[in-house]
């Protein structure tokens, strides 16, 4: 039976190594961002606490969600690396880039509504509203 997550779409090891060029092809899938405030250590610690409260769905999180009619079912028992791809890229002036790409397969739409309305906020909420920063296409 195919993986309810996956479907047909399993991706070899060549697949996952591809390089930083390759990934470009799909920017709807994709979104950079600046961390201005804080590492990305940091960042991904914050970004496991957020997850695991998405799989909660008693969470004050996943009551925010439905309450904005987003529908997490299809995102619990993801891992967060099954859901999102984080790529740490260098900047220069002590700022770190990410590159945020929605990997989950059929549930895209999903992942990048709890990460515009959920993740996003929450993170500035907790962290600063500077702490991250959307890197606009022309930027």
């Amino acid at each position: 039976m195919a993986d309810p997550c996956y479907g047909h779409h399993h991706l070899t090891e060549s697949q996952k190594r591809r390089s930083s060029k390759d990934r470009r092809l799909l920017p709807l899938n994709e979104e950079h961002y600046h961390l201005t405030k804080l590492s990305f250590s940091e960042f991904t610690n914050e970004l496991d606490l957020i997850w695991a409260e998405l799989q909660d769905p008693e969470s004050n999180l996943s009551k925010k969600a439905r309450k904005e009619g987003i529908d997490l079912s299809s995102l619990r028992g993801l891992q967060l690396e099954q859901a999102i791809r984080v790529e740490r890229r260098e900047s220069g002036f002590d700022v770190t880039a990410v590159v945020m790409a929605f990997v989950a397969h059929g549930v895209v739409e999903a992942v990048k509504a709890a990460w515009t309305h959920l993740i996003v906020p929450r993170i500035r909420r907790d962290l600063g509203d500077d702490a991250i920063k959307h890197v606009e296409e022309n930027e």
